[in-house]
């Protein structure tokens, strides 16, 4: 074996094996990728797609992720556990659960949060998730193993804003902490679809949808990306991003936190 070659091999058995703190961010060979605005029902269900996305720019081999690999924690407005799912799994996966990731995609995972957060009350909450990539018997691969996160966003229950992205944005824009932390506000009213999570105090600094936009497709089109943040060219196969303008630009935005600081979204 040549002396390039040896080195490659090991570059890769190095990064592939070494168990690693990684906080999701653009940089990271592998991240966790989550939703940073999430809108649940009162009576749920109370579930979080959570995408494990390999960014490092060649195929990789994970053991495939489990549900209980993950573990979940939402907290109330004053930075109380409200509640949280099991610890994180942390074993050897038999071979077959080895599975091929190539570069730019990842698998998604639904973690149904509602045996442990079902009794949640109508709010804003803050969640982090955490994913411990485990390993799998096999030597055919190497499998990559580390620790992902943690990485959130927010949670908003109110009746309709599993469907409704722009109620959705509105309850998380117009939700503010009173002082000392007071709890998330409920809804006014459950008379209408993503009745408004408003604050008794002050209001949010009102932020014009338009701008917001703009300033979105112009980062997007300064990094070479096309209208959803991802690679020009992607080809999309099954579930398509959101097309109503509100929710793409909440897709971009819990997917690049680049753009999404840049253009001072708000609801995150």
């Amino acid at each position: 074996m040549s002396r390039n070659r040896l080195f490659l091999a090991l570059t890769m058995v190095a990064f592939a094996c070494a168990t690693t703190h990684y906080e999701g961010g653009a940089e990271s060979p592998v991240r966790l990728d989550v939703p940073l605005a999430v809108g649940w029902e009162p009576g749920g269900p109370f579930k979080l797609n959570l995408t494990v996305y390999n960014a490092s720019g060649r195929r990789i081999t994970l053991a495939k992720p489990e549900p209980e690999a993950f573990q979940v924690k939402v907290f109330r407005a004053k930075g109380e556990l409200a509640c949280q799912t099991p610890r994180p799994t942390v074993k050897t996966y038999e071979g077959y659960s080895a599975m091929p990731v190539p570069s730019s995609a990842g698998p998604t995972v639904i973690v149904n949060l509602a045996p442990y957060c079902g009794s949640l009350s109508p709010g804003v909450y803050r969640y982090e998730a955490t994913y411990v990539a485990n390993r799998a018997s096999t030597s055919s691969d190497l499998v990559f193993t580390g620790t992902l996160g943690p990485q959130g966003g927010r949670i908003a229950i109110g009746k309709g804003l599993s469907t409704d992205q722009a109620a959705l944005a509105s309850a998380l824009e117009s939700t503010t902490e009173a002082p000392g932390g007071a709890e998330p506000t409920k809804p006014a009213g459950e008379s209408g679809a993503g009745a408004a999570l408003t604050a008794p105090a002050a209001a949010a600094v009102p932020v014009s949808p338009d701008a917001i936009r703009a300033c979105v497709d112009r980062e997007l089109s300064e990094r070479g990306l096309n209208a959803y943040g991802d690679p020009e060219g992607t080809h999309y196969e099954g579930d398509r991003p959101p097309v109503e303008e509100g929710g793409r630009v909440l897709y971009v935005a819990s997917r690049n936190a680049e753009i999404r600081a840049a253009c001072k979204i708000p609801g995150f």
